[in-house]
Parts: C-alpha cells; structure tokens; sequence
C-alpha cells in the first residue's frame, strides 16, 4: 500500500496527472471532428506541460532578482531534461502554422513563469485564473482546431469560447482549496467573492456554455452524452469544492475530468 501510495504521490505531483488531463482534452476535440489523432501534437502537448507545470513548481516564489543571476532557470531546465526533450522532439515534427501558434502559447506561459520586469504574470492581481485558461483553450482548442482546417464560423467561436469558460469552471475548485494559501494580493475569486458566490458564478458560466454550445449547433448525436455528463460532473466538483477538503479532491478527481471526458467520448461515441 505504501508503494502505491508513493507512486500516486509522485503521478500528480511530478503532474503526469494534470499533462495526462490536458492532452486528453486536446484529443477530445480531435475526436469531435472524427479526426485521427496527430501523436507528434499530442506528445508535445503532454511534454510540454510537464515542462511547464514542473518549471513553475520548482520556480515558485523565489526572489528573482538574486536566483535568476544564479541561473536558476537553466538548472530548472536541466532538471526537466527528458520531457523538455519530447517537447521539442514533437514540435520539430509539427506543422508550420502549428508551430508559430504553439510559439505563442509557450512565450505567454515563460511569462506566466518568468517576470516581464519584476513579477510573473501569475502574480498579478485577478489575472491568473485567465491566463491558465486562456493557455489551455489555445492548446487544446484552437491549436487542433487549426489541424482540421475549421477556424471560422460560428463553431469554431463557439468551440473557443465555451472551452475557454469551462476551464475557468474547472480551475474553480483549486482556487477554492487554496483560499487560505494565497496571497492575499493574488484577488482570486474566492478570496474576492467568497466561496459560495464564486461556485454561483461558476454555475453559471456552465449554463452559459451549454447555452453557447446549443446555439452553435456544437454537440449533437453521439457526442451529446459525453458532453452533458461532463459538464454535470464539473459541477459536481465545483460544489464540491472547499478549502477543507483533502488536497487530492482538486488535485487528483477535479484534475480527472478531461480524462473522464475522453473516456465517455471512446466509450460512447461513434
């Protein structure tokens, strides 16, 4: 038991766990259009976000002004040799207009990390919430929606936008766990609004998606059960959120739900 508990431990804190999550939300939008699924992307989606979520738990808060002399990044770096390898060996076999887009994203998640002059964007008041889903949305939404060649019209806003407000959703309850962590300067919404009204709003960004999602005609047919299901378990977990639940709650089930999504999608789709 200790050893499994010790490999659990090491899968979501050394975020194999959240790399696993996030690529199965870029292959769910893959297997939306009925698209095979492009390995190389997938490989540097997962790579790249072990190298992103390792580089900002080993950066931390440390005092920038001294560490970055010190060449604490380069070390971090070094630190992440092999998925830092994967990375770029799969952006090599990435398209071109792929890789220009995937550029864009990954500078916007240095500076999430590393500080424009004095602070990293993640620092900023009220702002961190929104670059995380921003960053995800554009890989696990825009970027595959540029591999099928639909980035106009209605489905693709709506598939964009939706996204975008579901990750808000889903980032809720890490927020939620980490009221009494935060620096107070950060102005998450559960420090600003309180936790209660913080799940009211995220409930009501999911009706606001569902709705966007019906009006834009985005999920019919088969993949209407995923969908729904998904979508009730968000809420599920964003009401199920506080700062006293046990740290596995958001880090392990919360972070889960894009694999659940993905798992409904094979098992139910056509």
């Amino acid at each position: 038991m200790q050893v499994f508990r010790a490999m659990m431990k090491y899968y979501v804190t050394g975020h194999v766990h959240v790399s696993l999550a996030v690529a199965a939300l870029a292959v769910v939008t893959f297997k939306f259009f009925k698209q095979e699924v492009p390995l190389p992307f997938v490989g540097f989606v997962f790579c790249g976000t072990l190298v992103a979520y390792g580089l900002i738990n080993r950066i931390g808060a440390m005092n920038w002004a001294v560490e970055a002399t010190k060449g604490f990044v380069f070390r971090a770096l070094k630190a992440l040799f092999l998925p830092l390898s994967g990375a770029l060996f799969c952006y090599g076999l990435l398209p071109t207009e792929i890789q220009l887009t995937a550029l864009v994203f990954g500078v916007l998640c240095l500076f999430y990390i590393v500080p424009l002059r004095t602070t990293p964007l993640r620092n900023y008041a009220g702002i961190k919430l929104f670059v995380v889903a921003f960053v995800w949305t554009g890989v696990t939404a825009v970027m595959p929606l540029m591999y099928v060649n639909n980035t106009r019209g209605a489905m693709f806003v709506g598939m964009v936008v939706t996204r975008f407000l579901w990750v808000i959703v889903l980032t809720l309850p890490f927020d939620i766990r980490d009221l009494d962590r935060d620096l107070p300067h950060l102005r998450t919404w559960p420090q600003a609004y309180g936790v209660k009204q913080t799940k009211i709003m995220g409930t009501l960004l999911m009706l606001l998606v569902v709705l966007i999602s019906w009006f834009a005609g985005l999920y019919s047919g088969s993949e209407t059960g995923p969908f729904y299901s998904t979508m009730i378990v968000t809420l599920l977990g964003l009401w199920g959120a506080s700062p006293k639940r046990s740290w596995w709650y958001a880090a392990f089930w919360v972070e889960a739900i894009p694999i659940f999504w993905l798992g409904l999608v094979w098992l139910l789709a056509d």
